[in-house]
């Protein structure tokens, strides 16, 4: 029987409570703004999966070529038990890492770590299904507060990719640094992937995004704040 266990450290109610602070901050500020965290419910994970397989989405595309290339380095350096991996979404990086951390023969646990419970829920009975001989341990967890909870273990992977860090101001990086930094013991790695700098005619392509994506995810975080389904 697989390995699966979920631990939450989210709440409806610590949700609603986050999302009312948020938006009140975000709106009377200048510039105004929300967090991007509130795009992921279950749907706004859904159509993230989609936004990736689009042709103009390049960076999933780069990211997952460049860890085809270097996952068997990277695991024999890392030598790694556990693999914990912030921001997990359907697990679809991390299958490739999984992959060479179980060729060394070291690799014990997966630990996705994501803010949608229901979507973590999914992407971990999945992967428990295809991975029998690991302990699939998922967190429900907003990086931003709970990091902090989640437990030390030895040897351990902590992999932060898909250029999540470039979505948080330099204060709140330098925080989650130092939040991942604490959960991290000796003989740990750490993992993170970052775009690069480019010209912006390179991020913004000329023409609009496909339908039901950006404009989707625009509205799952309007419907979250309390406004009019659509």
């Amino acid at each position: 029987m697989p390995l699966l266990e979920i631990t939450s450290f989210i709440t409806p109610e610590d949700l609603e409570e986050e999302l009312r602070k948020d938006v009140v901050d975000g709106l009377t500020g200048d510039p105004k703004e929300l967090p991007p965290k509130w795009f992921y419910d279950n749907r706004g994970s859904e159509l993230f999966e989609e936004i990736t397989r689009q042709e103009e989405y390049y960076p999933t595309r780069r990211e997952r070529a460049l860890l085809i290339r270097h996952a068997a380095d990277i695991a024999q350096a890392a030598q790694s038990a556990a693999l914990l991996e912030s921001g997990a979404g359907s697990g679809e990086r991390a299958r490739i890492l999984i992959d060479s951390m179980l060729a060394t023969g070291t690799l014990e646990t997966y630990q996705p770590v994501d803010v949608s419970v229901e979507f973590l829920r999914q992407s971990a009975r999945r992967m428990a299904a295809e991975y029998p001989e690991l302990r699939i341990a998922g967190i429900a967890a907003d990086h931003d507060r709970h990091l902090h909870l989640i437990t030390t273990a030895d040897r351990r992977l902590t992999a932060f990719l898909g250029s999540t860090i470039g979505n948080l101001a330099p204060p709140e990086r330098g925080r989650f640094l130092r939040s991942l930094r604490a959960i991290m013991a000796s003989g740990d790695t750490l993992l993170l992937g970052v775009d690069l700098v480019k010209e912006p005619d390179r991020s913004r392509p000329p023409r609009p995004p496909p339908a039901m994506t950006r404009p989707d995810r625009t509205i799952r975080t309007w419907t979250r704040c309390g406004g009019p389904a659509r």
